[in-house]
């Protein structure tokens, strides 16, 4: 377990052209292509989560791609 702080999380998608159909806060998670920007690029400390509803048929799967761990 790390209860390292993360920061610029990133996480992607198998499918291009990906489009939720319920309105996600963009501070919370910001398109970027095929891409997405979560809780604004803002430090999640260890042991924290995210959550967000989206709504698309079928379902796609979404993976972290990227981000920065702070020193601990």
């Amino acid at each position: 377990f790390c209860v390292c702080s993360l920061n610029d999380i990133i996480v992607g998608t198998v499918r291009t052209g990906v489009e939720v159909q319920e309105t996600v806060d963009p501070n919370i998670f910001q398109k970027q292509g095929n891409n997405c920007l979560v809780i604004d690029g803002n430090a999640l400390n260890g042991f924290a989560s995210v959550s967000f509803a989206y709504a698309w048929d079928p379902p796609f799967i979404m993976f972290p791609s990227g981000s920065m761990v702070d020193p601990c």
